[in-house]
C-alpha cells in the first residue's frame, strides 16, 4: 500500500520565490521614493518653524522689550553659533526642534513679509530650503548647501 504524501514541489516553491522577489523590486523604489518625500516636506516644515520662531522673537521684542527695531531685521544661524541672544530683532530665538546650521529669516518691516534664504537642516539628509520673494511658499533642495525658490 502506498502512502499519498501532498505537499509542494521543488518547482511550484521557486516560482513562488520568485514572485515574491519581483515584488520586492517593484515596491522598493516606490517605498523609497516615499521616504524621500518626506524627508523633504519634513525639512519644508523646518521651515516654517524657524519662521514662526523669527517672527514670534521679533514681535515679543516688539511689544513686550519697547525696543525700537531696525528696518529689515534679520537672523543668521551659523553652525559655529551656539547661542542666538545677539541677534538683530533684539531678542533670542527659541525654536524647537532642529535648528538650522545656516541661512537667515529676514522680515520686511515695510511690507510684512518674512523670508527665509538658504536654511540648512541636516538631521535627515542635507537640505537647504528657501522661501519665494514674498514667504508664501518654501523651496528645498537635497544635497545642496543653497537652493533657489521657483
Amino acid at each position: 500500500m502506498k502512502d499519498n504524501i501532498k505537499g509542494f514541489t521543488l518547482v511550484e516553491l521557486l516560482a513562488v520565490i520568485i514572485i515574491l522577489a519581483i515584488v520586492a523590486l517593484v515596491t522598493t523604489p516606490a517605498i523609497l521614493n516615499v521616504i524621500n518625500n518626506s524627508r523633504l516636506e519634513g525639512a519644508k516644515d523646518k521651515t516654517w518653524g524657524t519662521i514662526d520662531a523669527v517672527k514670534l522673537a521679533y514681535t515679543q521684542s516688539q511689544t513686550l522689550d519697547n525696543k525700537d527695531i531696525v528696518d529689515n531685521p534679520k537672523v543668521t544661524f551659523s553652525s559655529n553659533k551656539t547661542d542666538d541672544s545677539v541677534t538683530t530683532i533684539g531678542r533670542a530665538v527659541t525654536i524647537s526642534g532642529e535648528k538650522p546650521s545656516g541661512g537667515s529669516v529676514t522680515i520686511n518691516t515695510t511690507t510684512g513679509e518674512i523670508t527665509a534664504k538658504d536654511l540648512l537642516f541636516t538631521g535627515n539628509g542635507k537640505y537647504a530650503c528657501t522661501t519665494n520673494s514674498t514667504g508664501t511658499s518654501v523651496t528645498c533642495c537635497k544635497n545642496a548647501t543653497t537652493c533657489t525658490a521657483s
